[in-house]
């Protein structure tokens, strides 16, 4: 299974809440997934935590913030706003034979720092 460094800080500041480190191993082993290690690093705690290979959204710690809030219950699902297409999508017919369905979306106010 994958695992994923997380720094702990940063998650718990993500989920709104803190936890002891054996509360955040009960809360990883009653969501499903695996508190592996913590360690020290420049000083900031990191978790390595185990992801199930079929839980791609977890891979990150914005997904696993996310679902630990929903699964904490202090967070909602987003609801999201669908448009008419602004852009068309064109798929040629070579590749219609490979690939029958595509999807396209964009995406506004996403932000990109070094961290994420």
């Amino acid at each position: 299974m994958p695992c994923i460094n997380v720094d702990r800080d940063a998650l718990f500041g993500l989920i709104n809440k803190k936890f002891s480190d054996e509360e955040f191993d009960d809360l990883c082993f009653s969501f499903g997934i695996e508190l592996d290690d913590i360690s020290v690093i420049d000083g900031k705690p990191f978790y390595k935590i185990e992801i199930p290979a079929n839980r791609c959204e977890l891979l990150c710690i914005e997904g696993l913030a996310h679902f630990l809030s929903l699964y904490l219950q202090t967070s909602e699902n987003p609801t999201f706003k669908i448009d008419g297409p602004a852009q068309q999508l064109f798929v040629k017919k070579e590749v219609l034979n490979i690939r029958p369905f595509c999807v396209c979306a964009t995406l506004y106010d996403v932000k990109f720092t070094q961290k994420n």
